[in-house]
């Protein structure tokens, strides 16, 4: 029998996800800033992945287990596994006895429900739940997919998600009841970091950023329509988006017939530190996201970079972050409203000045070292419950600052 697990016992983690790595998004955002901030305390982590081109990120190897094919789901696309090695996945079990298993949810029964199987009785398996949709079509595939990995959902011992609003999806379309809100997190420092060690051109007019998926769920056409206004008050205003999709050929050729190039350009994609110069450097951030969302990894970062104001649509994910600034906040797929509340806070300092000063405060509880020392209390705890002990064993220095967060 694995002997209960020290509180001050570094740990061996297996960060799971299906998808790749290679990719841009939320989750892959998610799991580099958990493993950077679980390898500085001292444990080990490995990343358990679909098919991905790397094999290492920052101190931790990565391996990938599966073959994976392009899919659009929730508005946006991306991967998933139709293979996976079972050689592979009984090598790397074996070879790393790991503590924790920490999966990202929902999952494929083809790649991480086979490891979730295959592990130890003596590791503990976790979970984070990552997924909302007001979408019909999400909804009966959320539902489908809990079905078929009902079995392996059994195994975990404790389940995390991001937000209340991906808690009340999880609850009713996967049926999971005990579950505990752990957010995204973001990494202030290194973003204020890399914004200050890129060179910005001295502003002629008011900078506006967009970052994300050029889909129609992100609502950027929403954005681009609002611009004729912005520029009718502020003829010197510009617009970054940055980002790539299947919308972008269209987006640009309706930004050329309009006679707004000047005013708009699409950047693609673009790395860390271009993200947070571009940020850092906006007057507004605004991400008029119409559905789907469950965080918005993407406030935050916008936020910590040092953005003049943050916008939103009010969905529900982005009205759950944002909650304390609802000025910050319009409907979704209202071009109006975003344009009267863009063109008030260009007019009014002082406002973009108050907002930020609480929407900063938003940004430090959800601080990289923070949400990582709950995440730990969370693996003490779920250690605890597999391999027995007494439950206050998991009342770390991690626990007591989660308690204070």
């Amino acid at each position: 029998m694995t002997p209960p697990i020290q509180p001050s016992q570094s740990l061996s983690v297996a960060l799971l996800y299906d998808d790749s790595l290679d990719r841009h998004g939320g989750i892959p955002q998610y799991l580099t800033m958990l493993g950077r901030g679980l390898t500085r305390r001292g444990h080990r982590v490995v990343y358990l992945v679909g098919e991905s081109s790397i094999d290492r990120l920052g101190d931790a190897e990565v391996w990938s287990l599966a073959r994976n094919v392009r899919v659009r789901f929730n508005g946006s696309s991306g991967t998933i596994p139709v293979a996976s090695r079972s050689r592979d996945i009984a090598k790397i079990l074996a070879g790393y006895a790991f503590d924790v298993v920490h999966v990202q949810v929902p999952y494929s029964p083809l790649m991480a429900g086979r490891v979730i199987r295959r592990v130890s009785p003596s590791v503990a398996v976790v979970g984070t739940f990552h997924v909302n949709s007001e979408r019909v079509l999400p909804k009966a595939g959320a539902r489908l997919l809990s079905a078929v990995t009902r079995e392996s959902l059994r195994r975990f011992d404790r389940m995390m998600c991001v937000s209340d609003i991906a808690s009340r999806f999880a609850h009713r379309w996967f049926g999971l009841s005990e579950t505990e809100i752990v957010p995204n997190m973001v990494d202030g420092h290194a973003l204020r970091s890399m914004a200050a060690s890129v060179y910005r051109r001295p502003a002629n007019g008011p900078r506006l950023a967009f970052i994300g998926n050029l889909v129609p769920r992100k609502g950027i056409e929403t954005l681009l329509s609002v611009m004729p206004a912005v520029a009718a008050i502020h003829p010197r205003a510009t617009l970054t988006v940055a980002g790539d999709g299947y919308l972008r050929p269209r987006l640009e050729r309706s930004v050329r017939q309009a006679g707004l190039s000047a005013a708009i350009r699409f950047a693609g994609t673009i790395s860390e530190g271009e993200k947070a110069a571009l940020l850092g450097s906006a007057d507004i951030a605004c991400f008029p996201s119409r559905y789907g969302e469950s965080f918005g990894i993407v406030l935050l970062e916008a936020i910590a970079a040092g953005a003049g104001v943050v916008l939103a649509a009010r969905n529900t994910a982005y009205a759950e972050v944002l909650r304390e600034t609802p000025s910050a906040l319009s409907a979704p797929d209202d071009a109006d409203e975003l344009a009267r509340m863009v063109l008030r806070f260009l007019a009014d300092p002082n406002l973009r000045a108050q907002v930020r000063g609480r929407q900063q405060q938003i940004a430090v509880r959800h601080e990289v070292d923070l949400v990582t020392s709950r995440v730990l209390g969370v693996y003490r705890a779920a250690l605890c419950r597999r391999r027995g002990g007494r439950a206050d064993e998991s009342r770390t220095e991690e626990a007591e600052v989660s308690l204070a967060y």
